[in-house]
């Protein structure tokens, strides 16, 4: 937690921009995993917009067992800065769950496959995650 105090302030101080990944750690799941706390107390400590960034999944080219990566492509999409400015701790899970939905609804957009794979799939195939 000094830790994450001392960000907050150097954040607002020197105008540095922090990347966070809420999950923790990759998974192979097909889903987001649940939202850790600390990123959504240090934006709201900084009063400092959350800026969620989505990606595809990579399980088309990543080996979760080997933990290995093959050539391949992924989406990412930018979304809409969630403001924090007036927010405090209790403000925390609303502002979680506000941008877990907004991510996951964006992940699972962007993780489908093109209209045109789907159209070629053969009948039973199931679409890459």
């Amino acid at each position: 937690m000094t830790v994450m105090a001392e960000v907050g302030e150097r954040m607002v101080a020197e105008n540095l921009k922090v990347w966070v990944y809420p999950e923790g750690t990759r998974n192979d799941n097909g889903d987001l995993l649940p939202f850790k706390k600390g990123a959504f107390y240090l934006a709201i400590q900084a009063q400092v917009p959350v800026i969620p960034v989505v990606y595809s999944s990579l399980s088309s080219f990543y080996d979760a067992r080997t933990k290995l990566f093959t050539s391949g492509t992924i989406k990412v999409e930018v979304l809409d800065a969630i403001p924090t400015a007036g927010l405090t701790v209790v403000d925390v899970p609303t502002l979680m769950d506000t941008c877990y939905r907004a991510m996951r609804t964006t992940f699972f957009h962007l993780s489908q496959m093109p209209q045109e794979d789907r159209a070629a799939a053969k009948p039973g195939a199931q679409p890459a995650q």
